[in-house]
């Protein structure tokens, strides 16, 4: 498992780096990275947190968990209020105004592009994680 970096570690207002080359290594962070996820029970992760100035983000939904490595939102609609919470601010949450439906480019786990659309709480998951690859935090909404 690896230690979340908390708040308010100034490596979380961070803006980081796009991913090069989608390698083992970067395969061997994701498994690292859900493990740690699955171990507080968390639904969405990035790689700022665990230390890796890399853009690279898992998002755990009710269907699977999508690895988005340099992850960007290309079509947003509508509004929708979340309730946030955050593995590296530790019982805080709070309301944040996100977009309802937003279509995201990424890379797969593979290396691969991908093109997911994400509705209501997935959309603010993917969001708020997105958000944290540059440095934005829910407080700071």
């Amino acid at each position: 498992m690896i230690n979340i970096i908390e708040y308010p570690d100034p490596r979380l207002n961070e803006k980081f780096i796009e991913v090069d080359v989608v390698d083992e290594t970067v395969r061997n962070l994701l498994v690292e990275m859900e493990n740690t996820l699955v171990q507080h029970r968390g639904i969405g992760i990035v790689a700022p947190p665990v230390g890796v100035l890399k853009r690279i983000i898992i998002v755990r939904t009710q269907k699977k968990p999508h690895y988005l490595i340099n992850p960007k939102i290309v079509d947003r609609k509508g509004k929708y209020m979340c309730t946030e919470s955050c593995l590296s601010i530790p019982k805080q949450c709070g309301k944040v105004l996100r977009d309802r439906f937003i279509k995201v480019v990424a890379l797969n786990e593979m290396g691969k592009k991908v093109v997911l659309d994400f509705s209501c709480f997935e959309a603010c998951c993917v969001q708020h994680e997105i958000d944290h690859l540059d440095g934005v935090l829910f407080i700071d909404r």
